[in-house]
């Protein structure tokens, strides 16, 4: 019977006002600030032994540090001097400049796969050592594809990035001046475009001693080195701009979650006639919460069709696409430009239920958005 049955399909939707600018949303790092440790850390260089979901993409001994410990990797006092927490009761420790090119870097997993398209913000808080007589610009991270490890404690080097399996790539984070605070932390960020492969982010000094943008102390003591504690690591998605309301929650999205761009939402109460492409009514004011969404800003909108397994694929694949159609006619009868909308009809494709069951066919039976600035 496919879609000739009535399809329940929600409409996708916020039960909040979508007029939203810059929201606070997830942080992608797991465990960002170094809080879930299998145990307190007393020694220094412990840092990729000891937390969860956090590396050391090097030899370099990169230290944690933690409140529970009174030796040199105590807080606030340490072997780098005196430091109070900025999030919770852990921050590390790395050397971005030292001798011979020595360097230390900290590699983190993300939550989930960057979005393709998507804009996110990269951010960290750092705060220069007190026994640094160094303070440095190039303060910069890397989001790969895959972990990697180099047997190395020296900086990780062009010729060395090469040969990282995988999809990679170096942003430099762009400041006017080296940070130089050595008493408050300073918040390190950049906007990101992501190309869709990101899992992992790593943070450091890739230049070597001569390329490094560098800046000695008034004070000019001997110890030739940079040292920075960091803390929070985030990579959060920067909300569109959507205005409008929408009047119920967005299946498969939890409560008060901005909708993502190339992301489908079921459509819920968008229904037809039996055996037709005609929507009701009833439906009709659901499709103009699609409407308002679109009417404030400047995205485009996909309407995907799917059936069930009943039925020839030819014919599946008519009645989703004719489905999908009606949807996108409606919202340009009522002013929606017709090159920011497209349609297509999937048949039976990419089922999201059991089709040997009753409820996961009508499950099947179902039309989706998805919002983008991509034009199809």
């Amino acid at each position: 019977m496919s879609l000739r049955k009535k399809m329940s399909n929600n409409v996708a939707v916020c039960f909040f006002c979508l007029w939203v600018t810059n929201l606070v949303s997830q942080n992608l790092v797991y465990n960002p600030s170094f809080e879930k440790t299998n145990n307190c850390s007393f020694i220094i260089g412990e840092f990729g032994r000891k937390i969860n979901n956090w590396q050391s993409p090097s030899f370099g001994s990169t230290d944690l540090f933690n409140k529970c410990s009174k030796d040199n990797n105590g807080i606030p006092y340490n072997y780098q001097g005196i430091q109070l927490v900025k999030f919770g009761d852990k921050y590390a420790g790395c050397y971005f400049y030292s001798d011979q090119n020595y360097r230390e870097y900290v590699q983190g997993d993300l939550i989930e796969t960057l979005v393709k398209g998507e804009k996110y913000l990269i951010s960290f808080y750092i705060s220069l050592s007190e026994i640094s007589d160094f303070s440095i610009k190039n303060i910069d991270f890397i989001l790969s594809e895959k972990k990697f490890t180099f047997l190395i404690d020296k900086h990780i080097s062009l010729n060395k990035r090469k040969k990282i399996k995988g999809k990679f790539e170096l942003f430099e984070v762009e400041n006017e001046r080296t940070y130089a605070n050595k008493i408050k932390w300073i918040k390190v960020s950049k906007e990101i475009i992501a190309s869709g492969y990101e899992n992992h982010i790593t943070i450091g000094n890739f230049q070597s001693n001569l390329r490094t943008k560098k800046n000695q102390s008034a004070y000019k003591l001997k110890n030739k080195i940079a040292y920075y504690y960091i803390d929070m690591v985030s990579v959060e998605s920067i909300d569109i701009n959507i205005s409008g309301k929408l009047t119920d929650r967005v299946a498969d999205n939890k409560k008060g979650t901005p909708l993502k761009l190339n992301k489908p939402y079921v459509l819920k109460k968008v229904l037809f006639e039996f055996d037709k492409d005609v929507l009701l009514e009833s439906s009709k004011k659901y499709v103009l919460e699609l409407y308002n969404l679109l009417e404030g800003n400047n995205l485009n909108l996909i309407i995907n069709g799917y059936t069930d397994n009943e039925g020839s694929d030819s014919y599946n694949e008519q009645l989703s696409t004719l489905r999908a159609k009606s949807v996108v006619d409606f919202l340009i009868s009522k002013g929606i430009s017709k090159e920011r909308l497209f349609y297509k009809g999937h048949g039976k494709d990419k089922p999201i239920a059991d089709n040997t069951l009753e409820e996961g066919r009508e499950k099947n039976r179902r039309v989706e958005f998805v919002l983008t600035k991509d034009k199809q």
